[in-house]
Formats: C-alpha cells, structure tokens, sequence
C-alpha cells in the first residue's frame, strides 16, 4: 500500500467516522471505547479502523502477525501504535463501526477499495 492510498484510506474513515459519532449511539459506544477505568486508549476509532481495513486489504490473517509488520511499516503513520494486546482489545472494540464503513464503502464503490485490490 502506497503512502497516497494510506492517506486517502485514513482521510475517508475519519471523514465517515465524524459523520458517525454525531449520532446517539455512537456517544455511547465511545464512552464505552475509551473506558472509564484505568489508562485512556491512545489510538483514536479512525486510526484502529483504517489498521484493521489494512489488514484486510494486506490479507494479513492474524493480528500478531499484523502488529509486527504494522510496527515495522506504519509505525510513522500511526505514532500511537502500541503493544499486541491494546490493538487487540481496540479492534474488538471497534468492530461495529468497523463493519458500518465497510458496508458504506461497499455501497458507495468508494475508488480506494478498488484501486487497492
């Protein structure tokens, strides 16, 4: 993935995550995101989602395998990237919005995805 497409993949997640977290119950799942105990996540919804769309794109099965190629190839991208188990429990956290973009990707035939594959 060229460093064009990542930009452009990361602009257009967090164009449709603005859109998303404006409705009700998206203000519930970001409080639930984020937590209310222990240390604040440091990577944002857009970043965990735009990680997991290229792992997708990379056809990367697992996500130990991903972090360390993520590590080694997007870490100046995503300066927050952290350990194997808080991008974890951020993916999982993340999944319904995750599958929401997809889906409105998919039915806008947005050009990434395609000129991607």
């Amino acid at each position: 993935m060229t460093e064009n497409d990542l930009l452009e993949l990361y602009c257009t997640i967090d164009d449709f995550y603005q859109c998303f977290i404006k409705t009700e119950p998206e203000k519930k799942n970001l409080a639930e995101y984020y937590g209310k105990r222990g240390p604040r996540r440091s990577m944002t919804v857009p970043e965990v989602m735009a990680l997991n769309i290229v792992r997708i794109l990379d056809r990367t099965g697992d996500l130990k395998t991903f972090h360390k190629m993520a590590s080694l190839h997007y870490r100046s991208y995503f300066p927050t990237l952290k350990n194997l188990s808080a991008l974890i429990s951020a993916t999982a956290s993340s999944d319904t919005r995750l599958n929401s973009a997809i889906n409105r990707f998919l039915a806008e035939s947005k050009p990434f995805i395609s000129s991607i594959t």
